[in-house]
């Protein structure tokens, strides 16, 4: 059943235009985020800092696959995430259009 994930995925594009709120990566459509923490043992953690997914970095999300999976951007760096992970990513919306994501 679909029903809660519909309603919260309404409720967050209804917040879209608030600061500070928070969603998952799953959660997040086309749009720049920033990632605000990651729900999941240390080793997993680790990879996704390693590769660029920690908290603080900024990503603009490029593309929503099937079964919650996303293509996230990153600098000149693209990095697919499968559903799981990406429901255990925690972002909020970027603050203006400029986020740091771009810094080279």
């Amino acid at each position: 059943d679909n029903t809660h994930a519909r309603r919260f995925d309404d409720t967050v594009r209804r917040r879209a235009g608030e600061r500070g709120a928070i969603m998952t990566l799953r959660d997040a459509a086309r749009m720049r985020v920033v990632v605000d923490g990651i729900d999941l043992d240390d080793r997993h953690r680790f990879r996704l800092c390693e590769i660029g997914l920690a908290p603080g970095a900024g990503l603009r999300v490029m593309q929503r696959s099937a079964f919650g999976g996303r293509v996230v951007a990153f600098g000149n760096e693209r990095v697919a995430v499968d559903g799981g992970t990406a429901r255990a990513v925690r972002v909020r919306f970027a603050r203006d259009e400029h986020a740091q994501d771009d810094v080279a």
